[in-house]
């Protein structure tokens, strides 16, 4: 009975090992997706780079509630 309690603990264990791989792998492939995306800019000119972050800025600006701007002194 002890023995069954504690090869059943180990499956529970090993399962609980891949289901926390597997999410940390579904929260690193938008980072390796975003970092190819940004190494192709890169390849493709500084202008690239430029443009791609004038819109993610635009994007964030039409998903923000609130916008706080600062003046340069």
């Amino acid at each position: 009975m002890a023995q069954a309690l504690a090869d059943q603990r180990i499956e529970e264990s090993k399962r609980a090992v891949e289901i926390q791989t597997m999410r940390a792998e579904a929260e690193v492939e938008p980072l390796r997706w975003l970092a190819e995306q940004l190494r192709l800019l890169r390849e493709s000119g500084p202008d690239a780079i430029i443009g791609y972050l004038r819109n993610v800025k635009l994007d964030l600006y039409q998903q923000a509630r609130n916008i706080f701007l600062t003046q340069k002194p």
